[in-house]
């Protein structure tokens, strides 16, 4: 455990794991980070038992939501205040979304930094995008697919492009990863109409998970309240 101002020594905190099997859960309680800093421990009596735990805790499949669902969006959103701010946050993360975009200033941007696309995207069109990624694509996250000379495909997101060659990132995971496809080689250039994000991500969400995820997103990015801003000044000095 590191104290917060940060001494190269380290304390490690040692506790009595509990004996009655089941899944405990464990989050860094220094403050926003809980959202991306967690974890679970199982208890059980074998590797078996274990997984098949974890299976039975996964979220549950609530509804394939679709756009007719958010007909009265307009009267029902939500004011991104705290309360709803942070509960969506919850939501993001439940839904998967953190696997690609940043969230409280942890993670990594796979796709388009959502501080940046709700300056254009907002209201019911946000919502669209969310349920619907195929409807609007980012040209920067847009599949390519290649077509050479040769007989080869390669696919993948153009990462830059110069006078002689794409440089295509194959697998957004990683995206440091670059294929050289030299122009003179391709036969064929084609856009990809679906989106790289998946669909379905909030069928494990209820209908006010998703309200208060829209609120969330649309917000800009998690902020710390005022009053733990101070907190953390204080344990600081």
């Amino acid at each position: 455990m590191i104290g917060p101002t940060r001494p190269f020594s380290i304390h490690v905190l040692r506790f009595e794991a509990p004996r009655d099997p089941g899944i405990y859960c464990y989050v860094c309680t220094f403050p926003g980070h809980w959202v991306v800093m967690n974890g679970v421990m199982v208890v059980a009596k074998d590797k078996i038992s274990a997984e098949a735990m974890l299976a039975a805790s996964q979220p549950k499949v609530v509804k394939q939501w679709a756009m007719t669902d958010f007909a009265d969006f307009a009267k029902i959103a939500r004011k991104p205040d705290e309360a709803t701010v942070v509960r969506g946050m919850t939501a993001f993360v439940k839904a998967r979304c953190n696997q690609c975009h940043v969230v409280a200033g942890h993670g990594v941007n796979l796709g388009p930094n959502l501080a940046e696309s709700v300056k254009k995207l907002k209201g019911e069109e946000l919502l669209r995008q969310i349920i619907e990624p195929s409807s609007k694509i980012h040209e920067e996250f847009q599949n390519h697919q290649f077509l050479l000379n040769d007989g080869r495909v390669i696919t993948g997101v153009i990462a830059k492009e110069d006078k002689r060659n794409y440089h295509v990132a194959s697998n957004l995971l990683t995206p440091n990863t670059l294929t050289r496809v030299r122009k003179r080689d391709v036969d064929d250039k084609i856009p990809s109409k679906v989106s790289p994000m998946p669909i379905g991500l909030l069928n494990v969400l209820t209908r006010n998970e998703i309200l208060d995820l829209h609120s969330f997103v649309e917000s800009g990015d998690y902020q710390l309240p005022e009053h733990l801003k101070q907190h953390h000044q204080d344990e600081g000095k």
